[in-house]
């Protein structure tokens, strides 16, 4: 891949770095997308965490106020006035941490509530009335919108309930042995019936072969009550120009006209209002004292939601993170790897992959690889030339000597100007190295003196000349002031 592209900057040897490619905008950008990612997920959770809370709030609330609703009605059903219905509302309001008001219908007088006196709010929850219940909230009501569970002259004595039980009872044991699945349950009047499964055609068969239809015989309870109906009923027929009409064991008038049933339930609620409790206004509140419901309680799939968004950004940083460090971190490696093993060549150079700041460390290092291998050449050949500099005079040195100890040459006046003359060539090569460390140090003093050109002339002519020993004045220099 090609190298950054290098310019040069007001005399500084600079890279200048395209704003895209700098290691300081990647580094930014890459925090400002996990920091978006993070608040992103955070705002997901929150709001997805915070809809599922209120819903299941909602949810509980309006659970609560249906059971509150429907146990009320189902008091009301059952007993002919509210005297002892205290107890029912402190366990309803206990249970439901609600609280619960129970007045008349005009407000006058508060029947039952649960806790302090309070100011009622302008508009009641719901009317309980078991004649006239809500079939949204009331799981008991009937096609008539009366409570199943107020069945008044309906229901059963004590001996007609044992008789029912034992044909019941002997009706369940032939679907049995039929092989037909049967069991046996209770109408709120305590009339015994039998509810048989495998499907409508074996129910059919069951019920013939065992004679269960005369389980819907009357007893003479009903029978009475029924009477009483009728007798309530012909008011209301007369006035829609009807004769009296017939009613079947489900309170439905068999008539062909559309007004029966009406009479007959406006006669039947008639019939039923002397056995339930009057109509009550019911106000159901939260208690300003009492403890406040958790909205955002987390619950086990709350919970779950809330670790796998933290689980989901943190995956997706440590994925960012080690992609970005990996990116930085396989360059860096490289520099120091060829900064640390250098071969026999030299340094090794460095491969230039990216167009940052690390590329263009990389570019540099190499360039300064480049010079030190520049420089290398002539300081061996500089090497090279002061060794050999140093082994002419060192070699002459030792063949005088070898000559004086062989007895060859005479160690006279002569012998020892030689041997003085080769010892001053070394000092003066010595000195000559000693000026060029002190240059390079940037500590060299110099000291300019006046000379004759036909000395130096002189001077070079006798160090050149072949055979000949330049004399001793020659190779001395003058003292020179150099910090050690």
């Amino acid at each position: 891949m090609r190298g950054p592209d290098r310019t040069a900057v007001a005399g500084a040897g600079m890279w200048r770095v395209r704003p895209h490619r700098s290691l300081l905008v990647r580094m930014l950008a890459a925090s400002v997308l996990i920091a978006v990612c993070s608040v992103a997920a955070t705002a997901w959770l929150a709001a997805r965490t915070t809809a599922h809370a209120i819903r299941q709030e909602q949810g509980q609330v309006l659970t609560d106020d249906t059971t509150v609703y429907d146990t009320l009605v189902g008091y009301a059903a059952t007993h002919p006035g509210w005297d002892g219905v205290d107890r029912t509302v402190r366990d309803l309001a206990q249970r439901t941490g609600r609280r619960i008001t129970l007045t008349t219908q005009d407000r006058a007088r508060t029947l039952a509530r649960s806790g302090s006196a309070a100011t009622l709010p302008a508009r009641e929850s719901a009317v309980v009335d078991p004649l006239h219940v809500d079939a949204g909230l009331d799981r008991h009501a009937t096609d008539d919108r009366i409570d199943s569970r107020a069945v008044g002259p309906y229901r059963l004595t004590a001996p007609e309930r044992r008789q029912l039980g034992g044909e019941v009872t002997k009706i369940l044991g032939c679907l049995r042995d039929s092989g037909l699945a049967a069991r046996i349950d209770h109408q709120a009047s305590g009339r015994p019936y039998v509810v048989i499964g495998g499907g409508n055609l074996f129910a059919s068969k069951g019920s013939q072969l065992c004679e269960v239809p005369r389980l819907e015989k009357p007893t003479p309870t009903e029978r009475k009550a029924f009477a009483q109906l009728g007798a309530l009923a012909p008011d209301c027929l007369g006035r829609h120009g009807l004769r009296e009409v017939a009613i079947g064991s489900d309170f439905a008038a068999v008539s062909t006209s559309a007004t029966a049933q009406p009479c007959v339930d406006s006669a039947r609620r008639e019939q039923l209002a002397t056995y339930v409790a009057a109509p009550a206004l019911l106000f159901i509140t939260d208690p300003p004292d009492g403890p406040t419901r958790t909205v955002f309680a987390l619950s086990p799939a709350n919970t779950a939601r809330v670790a796998g968004a933290a689980g989901l950004v943190l995956l997706l940083t440590v994925s960012v993170t080690v992609l970005v460090g990996t990116q930085l971190v396989r360059p860096l490696r490289a520099l120091a790897a060829a900064a640390l093993h250098p071969t026999a060549e030299g340094q090794l150079r460095v491969p230039v992959t990216t167009h940052d700041e690390i590329g263009y460390l990389a570019a540099a290092f190499n360039d300064l690889t480049e010079r030190r291998s520049l420089m290398e050449e002539p300081r061996k050949a500089m090497v090279s030339d002061v060794a050999h500099e140093l082994h002419t005079p060192l070699s002459n040195i030792r063949s005088w000597l070898e000559t004086g100890q062989d007895g060859i040459a005479v160690p006279d006046q002569a012998f020892m100007n030689s041997l003085l003359a080769e010892a001053l060539q070394l000092q003066h090569i010595i000195d000559d190295l000693q000026d060029l460390a002190a240059a390079d140090a940037g500590a060299l003093r110099l000291h300019p003196e006046p000379l004759y050109v036909r000395d130096l002339l002189d001077h070079v002519a006798g160090a050149h000349r072949l055979g000949r020993t330049p004399p001793v004045s020659a190779w001395a220099s003058p003292p020179r002031e150099i910090p050690r």
